[in-house]
């Protein structure tokens, strides 16, 4: 994830998005990818609430 951060966490979460049709035959890798924005999704919320 590292490798995707930027100023804030909708600008990560818009970056890590961007790689998904390039993951498409890696199942595994975009997996990982949809748990990654889920789990910042819920912690974004968290904070917010």
């Amino acid at each position: 994830m590292a490798m995707f951060e930027k100023g804030n966490w909708r600008q990560t979460m818009r970056e890590i998005r961007n790689v998904n049709p390039f993951l498409k035959e890696d199942a595994e890798m975009l997996a990982l990818v949809k748990s990654t924005l889920e789990k910042m999704e819920r912690s974004s919320q968290r904070g917010a609430g």
